[in-house]
């Protein structure tokens, strides 16, 4: 498992187990059989190929596209989550603007 405990400026293509601590400020892209989980902030949109999974504690400021993954979300997202494919869970402190 990575854990990235720095602040991230650019795009971020997750393709091992990853823990995130800070903030990042780009598009994430969780891709296919590799998780995240997120307790920093992210400034962008998040998508999530097939087969992956992501658990968010903390905010995301911007679109999710959940395009085949397991989704759950814990935090904030101040932005839409797009339920294509896959499965998306809010817990009862999620709070979401925006589930299509």
């Amino acid at each position: 498992m990575q854990i990235l405990a720095e602040q991230i400026q650019q795009d971020l293509k997750v393709t091992q187990n990853t823990v995130l601590t800070e903030t990042v400020y780009g598009t994430i892209t969780v891709t296919s059989n590799n998780s995240l989980e997120l307790y920093g902030n992210l400034i962008g949109d998040l998508y999530l190929e097939p087969s992956t999974e992501a658990i968010l504690y903390s905010m995301v400021k911007g679109n999710i596209y959940n395009q085949g993954g397991h989704l759950r979300i814990e935090g904030v997202v101040k932005g839409s989550v797009y339920r294509q494919q896959g499965h998306t869970v809010l817990s009862p402190q999620a709070m979401v603007e925006h589930l299509v």
